[in-house]
């Protein structure tokens, strides 16, 4: 006969488990946002220099000064001027490339290494 007073549900120890994955899992994103929304700016500054007329045309110490102004404004520390790839492209314009990395403690003696390689092309 089928006893209908069984134990439903999840034990204390399986609790106790699915909260450690949930607490490791919001550490780590947590840890993580910035890093990804410093490269969310970076991608905007980038973008926002395609869509200004006539940058292609001008050199290279020129987009290297207003993209690190506008990653200036928007706080971005990460990036420097020699991160910043700025090359001719075939049939005029020129390519604004960044690769950088980010750096950060994720818990005591643990870190992480987030790195970012981007490149538009400048008309």
């Amino acid at each position: 006969m089928y006893n209908t007073h069984t134990q439903r549900g999840m034990s204390a120890v399986g609790f106790i488990i699915v909260l450690g994955l949930i607490g490791c899992t919001v550490l780590v994103t947590l840890k993580l946002f910035p890093a990804y929304m410093e490269s969310f700016k970076v991608t905007a500054a980038m973008e926002s220099l395609m869509n200004q007329p006539g940058i292609g045309e001008s050199g290279k110490a020129v987009v290297i000064d207003r993209l690190m102004k506008r990653l200036d404004v928007d706080n971005v520390d990460s990036v420097k001027p020699a991160n910043i790839d700025v090359r001719p492209r075939d049939g005029g314009g020129v390519i604004l490339g960044i690769k950088y990395e980010t750096r950060g403690n994720l818990y005591g003696n643990l870190d992480f290494v987030v790195r970012f390689d981007k490149s538009v092309d400048l008309h």
